[in-house]
């Protein structure tokens, strides 16, 4: 696939309450041409940096909030390395 050219626009359309389309023209353009080719490329790119796995939902919605407002400092200690546990075992195996 061949890199498209990005060229900057400097007009914004909008939609009003009763759906009336405006153009306004800016004074100059949003982003420039280097920033939309690097946002493309970044788009290209795995989300997930390497080194890096995904912790499944199921996992995140076992966590308390941890703070010390509602945990004393010890108690609060625990629920972090519970956490930590948690993960590290809902991690595929081999891969840590």
């Amino acid at each position: 696939m061949t890199m498209p050219k990005f060229e900057p626009v400097a007009k914004v359309l909008v939609i009003d309450e009763v759906g009336r389309e405006l153009v306004f023209n800016l004074q100059k353009p949003l982003h420039t041409a280097d920033q939309l080719t690097e946002a493309y490329e970044a788009g290209k790119r795995d989300a997930i940096p390497e080194g890096w796995m995904l912790v499944p939902k199921e996992v995140l919605d076992r966590f308390p909030e941890i703070n010390l407002s509602n945990y004393d400092h010890e108690d609060a200690c625990n629920l972090n390395a519970w956490g930590v546990e948690l993960v590290l075992a809902a991690a595929p195996k081999g891969e840590i």
